[in-house]
């Protein structure tokens, strides 16, 4: 892993001796450099470890309004099939809801796993937009069922056959 670290040193306070602006930072204390002895790729044994990323967006707790907009905005389901979703969800026990928030439990996050990485492209939002878009040229008569659901089957099938045989 590659870690950066980045160190400001004030050389001179020059009018911040006698003036601060409003919502100025106070000057911190003159201190020596903590890198100052360290030079550019030298091997450092970190003390402590502090995580400040957040887990990935697809497993942080969510608000139903907030899933649902999000469905909406990138062509995901329809408005007859949101609360649907939401009760699948819960019901299967990949999430659970509290105060109107859904929260991924163990078994979602071990699903959504093993799902992303035998079907990377089924949990693309641009692939469900697409395939929803067939199923609209399905229901137009554009296409006929055999053809959506065997290009389908064909693409899952041979995820399935490099998966294992799920």
């Amino acid at each position: 892993m590659k870690l950066t670290a980045v160190e400001r040193q004030l050389l001179d306070p020059g009018f911040r001796r006698v003036y601060a602006p409003a919502g100025a930072l106070p000057l911190p204390p003159q201190e020596t450099p903590r890198l100052a002895g360290l030079r550019r790729g030298q091997r450092v044994t970190p003390e402590t470890v502090k995580v400040l990323r957040q887990p990935p967006a697809r497993l942080a707790p969510v608000g139903e309004a907030d899933l649902i907009r999000l469905m909406k905005a990138a062509g995901v389901g329809r408005p007859s099939t949101y609360a649907d979703v939401l009760q699948e969800l819960v019901k299967r026990e990949y999430a659970s809801l509290t105060a109107g928030e859904l929260e991924p439990t163990a078994r979602g996050r071990a699903v959504a796993a093993f799902l992303v990485s035998a079907y990377p492209e089924v949990f693309d939002l641009g692939y469900s937009a697409r395939l929803e878009a067939e199923l609209d040229e399905l229901a137009r008569g554009q296409r006929t069922y055999a053809e959506v659901v065997a290009a389908l089957w064909q693409r899952l099938d041979k995820r399935t056959s490099q998966a294992g045989g799920v």
